[in-house]
């Protein structure tokens, strides 16, 4: 990794010398100096001072100065930037005699009133414009906390984001925005980055077709995302903000930007480490009163299968640990409680992550290249986290009016020993059954010297239910490698000032690699086992998009942007797998000692798309939007297969209407708006498929018909949203607030039938879900100091009720 990292800041050095002009081979240069201050004459730290023609820049110190070297002779024009001030100009006219003298006072400025934000489909607005809840978020807010999984670092920083992390290092994070509005389909929004939906799936061991011996978390895909490469984040709560993805819109979106290098002064090299400790915050409440045993006798342990007394069971229902001497395990011992028996089994796990990162623009254009290594150990035992990511970004103006961007994004990684879920053969899940009279102390020291191809148990407090949990994190271990690359790319061309066309395509691919490895003389199989499998995933997407913009006489503005879209969705998985090995420690099918199961599938979907948005304003204060699409499904009906999704929304910036923006209120929005969006179905719901039938009958392969009854008539789901909101700044801070009601219809559920009709069950539209809410932002800027101190703080609220409104008349139960 190393040499990767070296190699890449040479050859990205290399390039950024030869694309970016070279100040200092002028013949002739000199210099400018000066200062940069407030309205009341004080220095400003901190603040960028740039001639940008020539990507010259430098910052000012403590006392506010600046020096621009190597300044070309001849007349140039300074400009002078700091977070929360106005900008300063100002021309330079430079001789090789003597310094150039400028300088600039900045005022301060309350806050931004005419931000711009990140739309649907990438598309730059006008805050004031967007008639739906938005809210932004910057890279360095999500690279702040070096959290692994990207999706944790959201927790608490959006109104009506839910965030739940269900498993240690590597594990699965749920998101869901406003609420779970599908009962059995999939309730977490779509990730975009730079244009290219992204999967974020959690494979799980059961889903990969190994599930012989438990199911385990593989964790979340979006996870794959280098934080530092983010240049903003973007959540479109709801329908109504994401209503232009049309069947991918019902929970919302959440769209990322990545750094380009285009916002880089000549060449710029970043470089951070990071390192993070973990440890079990809190650990459930266990009794210290009751020994191991089913009944209130006397133990004595023999054999750990039942040949003593209360020897062979697991749980802690037995004689009061009051201290008298038993036989256990481990010899005579005192019959006493363990209290800290289960925290001293986990350990202080660490998270080390190293990011160098490239940057530079030049006259055209600008270029990025990043490489970040994350090494982690979790704290259980022998469990480990490894991703390496690599990424190129680059913008370039081939003439003025035509435009090239492109990235690519490759990530790797390696975990071994994933944690189980649920109700899988798993540490956590034993701990529920533990002996409180056992020390993990003492288990972890009778491991020592043992080896699994003895063919001998592990030492442990009992030889019925669950392992030694140091044999099952030393040698009842998994590992997988995931390599995923992800790569965009878009020509635009500027036909007039007001008509612009542009070309993007983009794909996300990843091929997922996992193997697990089962001993011998386990208590859950003591034939042993291995499994191992792939997953093949791959989206690409191809977009045509064309922008109207003309500039109107008087009051109105109007715009208007349209397009088509084809999306390929592939997947393929394949398995093999044996639940007895002929000898022990070699984990190789070519060990099985029974006929070993083979699984595999291929799912394909394709959907294509054609899109709108118009939008209409008057005197900067009033808007109105219209979007449509329209969606044509491969795995709906050939008749039933298009879909429109409409939607309208409106703005009002009333404090501008009435010329009120002047006292302690600065600006106020009223907004509102519609949309009907939808959630299409999996592949395969419609015509009869087969499943591989396991080679029990003389090792011969074989399919059998599935036992669901396909549904010809089906439709997508589809959800009905209204919302209604307001901004309103009052000095420096800032209030926004919303309520919104979704109703979510034709759930795709499966409903029992007779069995004598030959199927158990049928994909029916057959259910209403409804979600209510009000969400609350508060933000303030407390304290700016000319210095370059800023002290901002915020608050947010939310509140959602889901309820299921209808179901079918045939569905009495669902077990979700």
């Amino acid at each position: 990794m190393k040499k990767v990292l070296l190699w890449m800041v040479s050859i990205t050095i290399a390039m950024s010398c030869g694309l970016c002009p070279d100040p200092i081979a002028a013949q002739q240069a000199g210099s400018v100096t000066g200062t940069v201050t407030d309205a009341l004459g004080r220095p400003l730290p901190g603040a960028q001072v740039v001639i940008e023609q020539l990507q010259i820049g430098a910052l000012t110190n403590a006392e506010g100065r600046f020096e621009l070297r190597q300044v070309p002779v001849g007349s140039h024009l300074v400009r002078a930037t700091l977070l929360g001030y106005t900008t300063g100009e100002g021309e330079a006219a430079v001789t090789p005699a003597q310094p150039a003298a400028i300088s600039f006072i900045l005022e301060e400025e309350a806050i931004n009133l005419d931000g711009v934000v990140v739309t649907a489909l990438g598309i730059s607005r006008e805050e004031r414009a967007v008639g739906y809840a938005v809210e932004s978020l910057a890279g360095s807010e999500l690279s702040e906390a070096r959290e692994p999984n990207l999706v944790n670092a959201l927790a608490g920083k959006v109104a009506g984001v839910q965030v739940k992390n269900v498993g240690p290092l590597g594990g699965s994070t749920s998101i869901v925005l406003r609420g779970y509005s599908s009962i059995s389909g999939d309730n977490q929004p779509l990730f975009i980055i730079d244009g290219v939906p992204i999967d974020n799936s959690t494979p799980n061991l059961e889903e990969d077709g190994t599930y012989l011996f438990g199911s385990l978390d593989y964790g979340n895909a979006v996870q794959d995302i280098n934080p530092d490469d983010i240049e903003s984040m973007t959540v479109l709560k709801g329908a109504n903000a994401a209503a232009l993805y049309g069947s991918r819109a019902a929970n919302g979106v959440i769209l990322i930007t990545t750094k380009s290098g285009r916002n880089a002064v000549g060449l710029g090299i970043q470089a951070s480490t990071s390192l993070t400790f973990d440890s079990p915050s809190r650990l459930p409440t266990y009794q210290n009163v009751y020994g191991g045993g089913a009944t209130n006798d006397d133990y004595l342990w023999v054999d750990g299968r039942g040949g003593g007394i209360n020897d062979g069971v697991d749980e802690s229902w037995g004689m009061p640990l009051d201290g008298r001497t038993v036989q256990m395990w481990n010899g005579t011992q005192p019959w006493l409680p363990v209290p800290h028996s289960v925290r001293q089994f986990y350990q202080v796990g660490t998270t080390m992550t190293t990011n160098v990162s490239v940057s530079g623009s030049f006259d055209r254009g600008a270029i990025r290249v990043s490489a970040a290594q994350m090494d982690a150990t979790g704290i259980v035992p022998n469990q480990e986290l490894d991703r390496t990511a690599l990424s190129l970004n680059t913008v370039y103006s081939i003439t003025d009016r035509l435009g090239l961007d492109g990235g690519v994004t490759y990530a790797r990684n390696y975990g071994f020993n994933r944690p189980g879920v649920a109700g899988s053969y798993n540490i956590p899940y034993m701990w529920l059954w533990w002996q409180r009279s056992t020390d993990t102390v003492d288990l972890k020291e009778a491991m020592v010297g043992y080896d699994p191809a003895d063919g001998e148990l592990a030492p442990n407090w009992n030889h019925n239910y669950f392992d030694n949990p140091y044999w099952m994190t030393g040698f009842r271990t998994n590992e997988d490698t995931r390599d995923r690359l992800t790569g965009h790319g878009s020509l635009s061309y500027d036909v007039t000032d007001w008509l612009a066309v542009s070309a993007r395509a983009g794909t996300d691919w990843y091929q997922h690699r996992t193997q697990q490895a089962f001993p011998m003389n386990s208590q859950e199989n003591p034939d042993g086992g291995f499994t191992e499998g792939g997953t093949f995933l791959q989206e690409t997407n191809a977009d045509l998009l064309l922008r109207v913009e003309p500039t109107l006489d008087g009051p109105f503005s109007f715009s208007m942007q349209g397009g088509a879209n084809a999306r390929f969705n592939d997947r393929e998985q394949s398995f093999v797998e044996t639940e007895k090995l002929n000898l022990p420690g070699i984990y190789n099918v070519s060990n099985s000692a029974v006929p070993v199961t083979i699984t595999s599938g291929l799912y394909r979907k394709r959907v294509n798309s054609v899109y709108g948005l118009a939008s209409l304003g008057y005197n900067n204060f009033l808007f109105l939007d219209f979007t449509g699409r329209n969606d044509w499904s491969s795995t709906l009906p050939e008749e039933q297969n298009s879909y429109f999704y409409p939607s309208v929304s409106t703005s009002f910036v009333f404090t501008d209407a009435f010329d009120i923006g002047d006292g302690l209120l600065q600006y106020g929005k009223l907004r509102a708006s519609w949309a009907k969006v939808g959630n299409d179905a999996d592949p395969y719901q419609l015509a009869a498929v087969s499943d591989l039938y396991d080679p029990s009958f003389g090792g011969v392969v074989g399919y059998t018909a599935s036992d669901r009854l396909p549904n010809s008539q089906l439709r997508p789901e589809e959800t009905v949203s209204w919302e209604v909101g307001g901004e309103f700044r009052l000095g420096r801070a800032v209030l926004d607030l919303t309520y919104y009601n979704s109703l979510t219809r034709d759930q795709i559920l499966p409903v029992d039938i007779s069995a004598p009709s030959g199927y158990t069950n049928v994909v029916l539209n057959a259910g209403e879900v409804l979600n209510r809410g009000v969400e609350a932002f508060l933000s303030a800027d407390l304290i700016r100091s000319s210095r370059g101190f800023e002290w901002t703080s915020s608050v947010n609220f939310a509140t959602n009720k889901s309820e299921v409104v209808s179901l079918h008349e045939d569905l009495e139960t669902l077990q979700l």
